[in-house]
């Protein structure tokens, strides 16, 4: 565990360098400053690692490839930080504040098998799309953070579900969506974040599962099921006056049961 000025390029990549994790199942975790360049060609961002040089920033992808030269069984790589553009404008050093912590959580041990002792791969998430921020709060931390670990927990205790990383990660990605949505909606950030992730596994089938499509609409955003880039199924509309609606929709309208909130 490297924290405050221990947390560096030099630390992390000496630590590295001597690793051997051959066969074993790593999981690494980063909470802090991102952001990427404008030349950036990787979806995902580098690290700040405590530093507001770019020269000590490291590429995700980079970590991502440094680990699998190790040849783990697995590899789960978690980076709740900023995706957005510091080009002209390099973000300030800040510690990411934890929040409170989970429920103590007893999980079986066929699903822990399930999730990784037979599965071989690699794993890359982070918190936020090219251009966003990573959001956070003195309550719960990251917002991607306390989504990941809310879906994990559901995920394992979740009767008759057999648990995978798509699904912990789909549901993860929605949820962090939703919270910095409604944040936003309140005036208390300046944006919405969606997660990104690779899956590269064996042992899972990694198809994408019907997801929550965003779509922006001129008056608002609109998060649920779609067909033919259409509106239909469940789902919401954020109206950007802070109201919205939740409830089933058919080509593209309102149609069925639902529920309308106003901003009051």
């Amino acid at each position: 565990i490297y924290f405050g000025n221990q947390c560096s390029k030099t630390n992390l990549l000496n630590f590295l360098n001597d690793f051997n994790c051959s066969g074993d199942i790593v999981i690494f975790f980063y909470g802090g400053h991102g952001g990427r360049s404008v030349d950036d060609t990787s979806k995902f961002p580098r690290m700040c690692l405590g530093s507001n040089s770019e020269s000590q920033f490291v590429k995700l992808s980079y970590l991502d490839d440094m680990l699998k030269q190790k040849n783990p069984q697995l590899q789960i790589i978690i980076a709740d930080c900023c995706n957005s553009y510091y080009d002209g404008s390099v973000p300030q050093s800040r510690t990411m504040p934890m929040g409170n912590e989970t429920r103590p959580m007893v999980y079986s041990p066929q699903k822990i098998k399930a999730l990784f002792l037979n599965k071989t791969g690699s794993i890359v998430s982070t918190g936020a799309t090219k251009g966003e921020y990573g959001w956070i709060n003195d309550l719960n931390g990251g917002f991607f953070t306390y989504s990941f670990l809310e879906s994990f927990n559901f995920s394992l205790n979740r009767d008759g579900e057999i648990p995978s990383w798509n699904t912990i990660l789909t549901d993860t990605r929605d949820q962090t969506f939703e919270i910095s949505q409604k944040a936003y909606l309140a005036r208390r950030i300046t944006k919405a974040q969606t997660p990104v992730f690779d899956i590269t596994l064996q042992g899972e089938d990694t198809k994408k599962k019907e997801t929550l499509n965003r779509i922006k609409f001129g008056n608002g955003y609109y998060l649920g099921q779609t067909v033919n880039d259409k509106k239909q199924g469940i789902g919401a509309y954020y109206f950007d006056n802070g109201s919205r609606f939740e409830g089933e929709y058919y080509n593209d309208d309102i149609n069925g049961s639902g529920i309308f909130f106003w901003n009051d």
